[in-house]
C-alpha cells in the first residue's frame, strides 16, 4: 500500500444494505477494510471494516462502527494466490443487531466458506469522525457465530444475499440466502431456505437454524 492510498479497495467497497423495520435507518458496510483502516484479512488475521448508518429522511450518515472480520478460512493453493474474506451481505434483526454474512474464498477450492454472525453495535464506538481504525482506543461491535454453513456438509458457492422470507408452515420465520454465480459456467446460483427459531431471554438471543431446502439454478 502506498502512503497516499486512501479509501476503499478495488471491489471491496460498499456491499450489503438493509433497513430497520420502520425504514428510518439504512445500514451498509464495506466488504473489505479501507486502506486507512488496515490490512485485508489473511489466514492468520482478520481485518477491520466499517458499518455505516444513514437516516432515510435526511440522507445523512449518522454513525459508523468498526467490525472485525474472521481470518481467511483456507490457505490458497498455490500458496500466495488469491484468497479473501469479507462481509458479503447483511440483514437487520433488531435494534443495534444485524445478521452478518462473512464469505471466505481461496484459490484451489471451488466452494466458499460461509458464516453467519449476530453483530451487536450497542456498545460500539461511533467512529464516524475517526480517520483510521488502527491503533485506536475504541470498542468494536460484538459478534456471535450463528452458523457455519460448512458444517452442513453441502457445497456452498458465493453467497451474496440474505433476507427474511415468509413464515414456514410450522410457524417459524424463514431466512433465505442466495449466491451469485458471477456469470461463470463453473459457479452455481443457489437459494437456501432456513427455518429460524428464536427464544428471547434477558440481553440474549438464542438461535437455531434448520436447513429446510436448498436448490441450485444453472445458468
Amino acid at each position: 500500500m502506498q502512503q497516499t492510498e486512501k479509501g476503499p479497495r478495488n471491489n471491496g467497497t460498499l456491499e450489503g444494505i438493509t433497513f430497520d423495520w420502520k425504514f428510518k435507518t439504512i445500514y451498509t458496510h464495506t466488504e473489505e477494510p479501507l486502506f486507512e483502516d488496515g490490512s485485508q484479512s489473511s489466514t492468520s488475521y482478520g481485518g477491520l471494516i466499517r458499518f455505516y448508518q444513514f437516516d432515510t429522511k435526511t440522507k445523512k450518515n449518522t454513525a459508523q462502527f468498526g467490525y472485525k472480520l474472521e481470518p481467511i478460512a483456507l490457505e490458497p493453493n498455490p500458496k500466495g494466490s488469491f484468497a479473501v474474506n469479507g462481509v458479503s451481505a447483511i440483514q437487520y434483526f433488531s435494534k443495534d443487531q444485524l445478521i452478518v454474512v462473512e464469505r471466505s474464498y481461496s484459490t484451489g477450492t471451488q466452494a466458499c466458506t460461509i458464516k453467519l454472525f449476530l453483530c451487536d453495535s450497542k456498545k460500539a464506538t461511533n467512529v464516524k469522525n475517526y480517520p483510521s481504525l488502527q491503533n485506536q482506543n475504541l470498542e468494536l461491535a460484538s459478534k456471535k457465530l450463528i452458523l457455519n454453513i460448512h458444517d452442513l456438509v453441502i457445497f456452498i458457492d458465493n453467497v451474496e444475499g440474505i433476507t427474511f422470507g415468509p413464515k414456514l408452515p410450522i410457524g417459524n420465520q424463514s431466512l433465505v440466502l442466495v449466491s451469485d454465480n458471477n456469470f461463470s459456467e463453473k459457479q452455481k446460483t443457489q437459494v437456501f431456505l432456513f427455518g429460524v427459531g428464536v427464544v428471547v431471554k434477558p440481553f440474549n438471543y438464542f438461535f437455531y437454524f434448520t436447513p429446510k431446502m436448498a436448490f441450485n439454478y444453472h445458468s
